[in-house]
């Protein structure tokens, strides 16, 4: 974020929605979660006898909400990232079908729920009640004639 707003040549205080609307991308954390769900496949899909698919089982085991509904770990936050996303389903049978065609459903789940939420964020904002006039999530064609000089001075 620290990058976005020294290319945009804005405040550090300037509010992050605006950065992510004038660049058009959405936080890495969307990466994050992307990658987590990524690994999730690979591990799904391996042979029960491998260490990963034997630590994943335990964890998974663990995460059951009828023995122990507080137990957190990395599947059980796992579990409730796709269940936001609406992949209930998915978790359930521990299968995801075609899995590229999967991936590329996840991605825009987070792209979709991003924007939704930033999109209200900025109707709820008192700071952004001009910007919302006017604000686009998209990369703006102004911005391909910005002088990079500054951001390697600063």
């Amino acid at each position: 974020m620290q990058f976005c707003k020294r290319l945009l040549g804005v405040k550090k205080c300037t509010q992050n929605d605006f950065v992510y609307g004038e660049l058009g991308r959405c936080p890495m954390r969307n990466n994050r979660m992307y990658n987590v769900v990524k690994y999730w496949t690979k591990i799904i899909v391996c042979d029960n006898k491998r260490y990963i698919k034997i630590v994943y089982n335990m964890l998974h085991v663990c995460e059951d909400i009828l023995d122990r509904p507080n137990c957190k770990n990395w599947c059980s936050l796992l579990r409730d990232m796709l269940f936001t996303l609406g992949f209930a389903d998915v978790w359930y049978s521990q299968n995801v079908g075609n899995v590229k065609l999967f991936l590329m459903s996840v991605k825009q789940r987070l792209k979709d729920q991003f924007l939704q939420n930033w999109s209200s964020r900025l109707d709820n904002s008192i700071r952004a009640g001009f910007y919302n006039h006017f604000a686009v999530f998209m990369f703006h064609p102004y911005l391909d004639t910005l002088n990079l000089e500054s951001v390697h001075h600063v």
